[in-house]
């Protein structure tokens, strides 16, 4: 068994962190990947990084336009993107295909309609919860821009960003790259005489990279359906071996969202 080993700090105090990769199980149909924990953090970190320059740098734009927020949010999902991307395929030398991106059985053709319907059916709950209890707070806010809809151009454009590029970004960060960091990967920590020992399987692995996703888009008040949807988005990848399921279920429901957003400015 390969072990890789680096080192962290914990309260100021010298930690280990070591990293098993165990052997990968084939009923997931997916192998334990070549990366870990320790390329997570690193990009999590370069993520982190980078949101806060485009941040920064849209706040010195001195005229906006109505294509500055989807050319902003493109920004941010290509750097997601290529970040998952270089710390995997990359950095290991690996295809597109053993990274996630390549075809699933016959089987599971059903699963971007059921990842959809999913999907819907958490927010619908969600929404009647906060419906049951009176919480305002609890309902999802519009998150496109009025500017989005000024003009067809701005709206296609849009569309692209949300509907196609924001999938694809995102699933290969969060499912094929941060799910398989942690998927059967095992963490030992230790400071002075003390240890602990964390085995990341599908349902750890599975929540820590659904709550990085939850986390990732700042609606603290939708945690619970974002991190819902994650995991069902998670499970799509898991069961079929191949992003695509998840990537065409996260762009059909956004489409849907963005169809309703639409009909709401032009009723």
């Amino acid at each position: 068994m390969s072990r890789l080993c680096s080192t962290v700090s914990i309260l100021g105090q010298p930690a280990a962190l070591d990293i098993a990769a165990p052997i990968s199980t084939k009923r997931a149909g997916l192998p334990t990947a070549a990366w870990g924990p320790r390329d997570a953090v690193t990009v999590l970190g370069l993520a982190i990084v980078a949101i806060v320059v485009i941040r920064q740098g849209a706040s010195l734009l001195p005229s906006p336009t109505p294509l500055t927020p989807p050319m902003l949010t493109l920004t941010l999902e290509l750097c997601l993107f290529g970040l998952a991307l270089a710390f995997s395929v990359w950095k290991y030398h690996l295809s597109a295909a053993s990274f996630g991106f390549r075809h699933y059985r016959g089987r599971d053709r059903s699963l971007p309609l059921v990842g959809t319907l999913g999907m819907l059916g958490c927010v619908l709950v969600w929404q009647a919860m906060a419906e049951h209890v009176h919480r305002v707070a609890l309902h999802a806010a519009p998150n496109l821009p009025t500017s989005a809809f000024l003009s067809p151009f701005a709206t296609a454009v849009a569309w692209l960003v949300v509907c196609v590029a924001a999938p694809i970004a995102e699933e290969t960060f969060f499912r094929g790259f941060l799910f398989r960091a942690l998927l059967h990967k095992t963490v030992e920590l230790r400071l002075g005489q003390r240890s602990w020992r964390l085995c990341f399987g599908l349902w750890p692995a599975l929540v820590l990279s659904g709550a990085l996703f939850a986390a990732a888009h700042l609606e603290l008040a939708l945690f619970v359906p974002f991190l819902a949807t994650s995991a069902l988005l998670t499970w799509l990848f898991w069961r079929s071996g191949s992003l695509w399921p998840a990537i065409l279920a996260h762009g059909a429901f956004n489409s849907i969202q963005f169809a309703l957003a639409l009909h709401a400015h032009f009723p």
